[in-house]
């Protein structure tokens, strides 16, 4: 996040794509599926995971990078979208899911030398998908326990 405030976004998003890197090296790592991981620690690798994700996603949507190709596992079930930071988190998951695909569409545009025309039909699901996430965050805002309490979102 600090090369990102001081505007060092290449060296940003080189740093997130070795993170991504990493992380699916680790989540494919014998070590880290043979149990001896604690509970705490194995949901914190998830989520890591799920951070790494979404923060690719937005770099590359947002700036035109091309996005990490190691696949990271996301698993949504370690975040309590009671809790305000996971449901912060599964919010910016569900955004990186729909730059993903804008990100795919445009990439094919790109690499086509014939004329391509996108996927209608993917990106009317995009919309849906939007409206959606949009409709959570207003539940999440109207169902806030204290007033001025998650005044980040």
């Amino acid at each position: 996040m600090l090369m990102q405030e001081t505007g060092r976004m290449r060296q940003c998003w080189r740093f997130n794509s070795l993170a991504c890197q990493v992380g699916a090296a680790v989540s494919q790592s014998p070590s880290t599926n043979d149990g001896s991981l604690t509970t705490e620690d194995s949901k914190l690798l998830r989520i890591t995971y799920i951070r790494s994700y979404a923060f690719n996603s937005a770099l590359s949507a947002n700036f035109y990078q091309p996005a990490c190709s190691a696949r990271l596992e996301i698993d949504r079930s370690v975040l309590n979208t009671d809790r305000p930071e996971d449901a912060m988190l599964e919010t910016l998951l569900s955004f990186a899911e729909v730059q993903a695909v804008m990100i795919q569409e445009t990439k094919n545009c790109a690499s086509h030398q014939q004329k391509y025309q996108m996927n209608t039909n993917r990106l009317a699901n995009l919309k849906h998908q939007m409206r959606k996430i949009r409709l959570k965050i207003e539940e999440v805002w109207e169902n806030r326990t204290t007033p001025g309490s998650w005044s980040l979102l």
